[in-house]
């Protein structure tokens, strides 16, 4: 029974019905050390060079993420899960969630793009997404 002293619980949003995931996944095999691979997906230089330029990166679960050259509300990112070497998460607005596993028994990580997205920008954002895997297939294979 409320009193006073209680303050109550705001309404959750209601999902907008324009919006639906979109899930983009990969596997990449590399052949180089686990750590120069996880460098690529956590550092700045890595990041930078397949995601999008950043300016800062603190690699540390809450750790956040600065990119460059973007509109305010996209500029901020966290690492909402890093366990060094085996898996990273990363949440942001402009990519949405980004999660990379690696594999215990082989050279091999996943990677997995997901976002709510329009109808109108389903085909560009898988577009998108499509590319920075490639990028990341990239930079893994120039490492070896």
């Amino acid at each position: 029974m409320p009193n006073e002293n209680w303050v109550g619980f705001a309404k959750s949003p209601k999902p907008n019905p324009d919006l639906s995931a979109l899930h983009v996944a990969s596997t990449v095999e590399f052949a180089s050390p686990v750590d120069k691979v996880f460098k690529l997906v956590t550092s700045v230089e890595g990041l930078s060079s397949w995601l999008h330029k950043l300016e800062k990166s603190e690699v540390r679960t809450s750790g956040k993420i600065q990119f460059a050259d973007v509109a305010e509300e996209l500029q901020s990112a966290v690492f909402s899960h890093v366990e060094l070497g085996r898996r990273v998460v990363i949440n942001s607005e402009m990519f949405g969630e980004i999660s990379i596993a690696f594999e215990k028994r082989t050279p091999e990580m996943s990677i997995s793009f997901t976002k709510l997205v329009s109808a109108e920008n389903r085909e560009q954002e898988q577009k998108l997404f499509d590319g920075l895997i490639s990028k990341l297939r990239d930079k893994v294979g120039e490492l070896s």
